[in-house]
């Protein structure tokens, strides 16, 4: 199934769900605009986001089920697409998400930021996946990782520089944070590099709330309760700035401190 998104569809939240693979279309979005879908499918399923040459604007995908997701996210950028992404993970069930940035076109650039928080039982198993497959591309990928009760974060994110892609840049930086003690949380950082003229660098923290910053906020008024969710509220911040719409933004705010 075809769907194209167009500069007056920005106005709206999108939905993209149903049984079938997606492809979306992005038409005339004008600069620096942003769009924000849901996201909810009923089955493993695949969409693939298609960009434009020259396109710049801002993309935010959002996951609330109640059921499993099992998904692929394909972004294909050509020459000189400027793309900021952000995406959230709420979903009340586990989740297995596949995140591909695909670097096609020369001077293409791709800015992913990532949030998510897992509670109960869940597992959250996100795979990004970076490929450089022209020069002078380039990818930046930051994470932010909540763990709570017994449930468990894995991330594995790569970086593909393939040989001839000269002046091209892929960088890095995952942060998992484990609430509580029966929580758990890996990551695994890869950077496949097979050209020379690059510039390329990972930043990888997994632990626990620092105790210090505990204790600052603690000698400010805080209790633990109050001070441990203001701080995993970080977590989500850039995703959350990105969301344009007042009302789905406080929503999810609420939603996101139910569960903290």
């Amino acid at each position: 199934m075809k769907i194209y998104v167009k500069q007056e569809d920005i106005k709206k939240v999108n939905y993209l769900n149903g049984k079938e693979s997606i492809d979306v279309i992005f038409e005339d979005i004008s600069d620096n605009e942003t769009v924000v879908n849901f996201i909810d499918f009923s089955e493993a399923n695949k969409i693939n986001f298609n960009f434009k040459e020259n396109q710049n604007f801002n993309l935010v995908n959002i996951l609330t089920s109640k059921t499993e997701q099992n998904l692929t996210l394909n972004f294909n950028l050509q020459t000189k697409t400027n793309i900021n992404a952000f995406f959230l993970n709420l979903n009340e069930s586990s989740s297995t998400i596949n995140h591909n940035l695909n670097l096609l076109g020369a001077l293409s650039k791709i800015n992913y930021v990532g949030s998510s928080l897992s509670f109960g039982k869940q597992l959250k198993k996100d795979i990004i996946l970076s490929s450089h497959k022209n020069k002078r591309t380039f990818s930046n990928v930051k994470t932010f990782s909540i763990a709570k009760d017994y449930s468990v974060q894995e991330l594995s994110c790569t970086s593909a520089i393939e040989q001839g892609m000269k002046k091209s840049q892929a960088h890095q930086e995952l942060r998992l944070l484990v609430f509580d003690k029966t929580a758990k949380a890996y990551s695994d950082p890869i950077l496949l590099i097979n050209e020379n003229d690059i510039e390329a660098s990972h930043a990888n923290a997994v632990g626990n709330i620092d105790k210090n910053e505990l204790f600052y906020l603690n000698a400010r008024g805080l209790n633990d309760n109050e001070a441990k969710k203001l701080i995993c509220m970080g977590y989500f911040n850039e995703v959350l700035n990105s969301i344009k719409f007042k009302n789905i933004k406080e929503e999810i705010i609420k939603n996101i401190e139910r569960k903290l």
